[in-house]
């Protein structure tokens, strides 16, 4: 998981507050994980978020053309004050710290299971139903991934909690074994 900085921390929390008392949450949570996806899936969107070089006046002109009548008020209101504040390289850090506020309040809890080689969606279902039975949570939601380092099997991250069934994971544990100093005989 990603460190936050603190400053985005605090605008998501102010964002999330706000739009709760604005009885909106509900409705931008969507919105948030569209424009999250959107600005880590193109690579022009976050180097113009990052680039403090950019005249404000032609920031702002940008931000109208790009978001205006696209994304909810509320959400358009959180972009203009960021950029207002010269903030807005924070952005990304700021969508992803009020997804995890907002999952955290609704029992979300996220993880990730990355497999040796591409498997069928069906043993993911049976992956995530075996996490589940061991994490009492209200909503899973497992990220799946494939890295053929593993060699075979798999391995979970689940917030804390770490499972390793991949072989490269194995041999690993059997050299660290090999390598420990044998117990001195009495």
């Amino acid at each position: 998981m990603e460190i936050l900085s603190k400053p985005a921390s605090r605008y998501a929390q102010a964002f999330a507050d706000w739009a709760h008392r604005q009885g909106v949450l509900d409705v931008i949570r969507e919105e948030v994980d569209q424009l999250l996806r959107l600005i880590e899936n193109t690579p022009d969107l976050r180097r113009f978020l990052g680039n403090h070089l950019i005249p404000q006046a032609m920031r702002q002109t940008t931000l109208v053309t790009l978001f205006e009548g696209r994304v909810h008020p509320a959400l358009l209101r959180l972009i203009y004050f960021v950029e207002f504040k010269k903030r807005l390289g924070l952005l990304p850090q700021i969508l992803r710290s009020f997804q995890q506020k907002d999952e955290h309040l609704r029992g979300v809890v996220r993880g990730r299971v990355v497999f040796a080689q591409p498997v069928d969606p069906a043993v993911e279902r049976q992956v995530e139903s075996w996490v589940a039975m061991r994490i009492p949570v209200k909503e899973l939601r497992l990220e799946s991934r494939v890295d053929a380092a593993l060699i075979g099997g798999l391995t979970i991250r689940v917030a804390d909690l770490f499972w390793d069934g991949s072989v490269a994971g194995g041999l690993h544990r059997i050299r660290r074994r090999m390598e420990s100093p044998l117990p001195a005989k009495g």
